[in-house]
């Protein structure tokens, strides 16, 4: 007795179900999500690169001479301020003895 021979089937698979489903499940969430909104960051640049503001009233105006500018400019490099390993804004006040002539 032989054996019979079976025929091979196809290994197509309608697969039209599952795009369908595919679809109706990216639509559901594209538009059940919100999106993050971006927090602002604080950025914080060094005394030594922001600008100083100027009061518009109550200034008072003082013209160096090329010796005090050499005396300033020869002070040495300042330190940053540090409080608990972390920099921070510090204010000193330098005194300068100016006499007039």
């Amino acid at each position: 007795m032989g054996r019979e021979k079976i025929k091979k089937k196809s290994t197509f698979i309608d697969m039209t179900a599952m795009s369908d489903v595919t679809v109706l499940l990216l639509t559901f969430f594209m538009l059940t999500s919100t999106f993050v909104k971006k927090e602002p960051v604080m950025v914080r640049t060094p005394d030594s690169v922001s600008e100083i503001k100027i009061p518009e009233t109550d200034i008072l105006q003082i013209l160096m001479d090329k010796e005090a500018v050499r005396v300033l400019l020869s002070l040495p490099r300042w330190k940053p301020g540090c409080q608990n390993g972390k920099a921070v804004s510090v204010k000193y006040t330098l005194p300068i003895v100016f006499r007039l002539q």
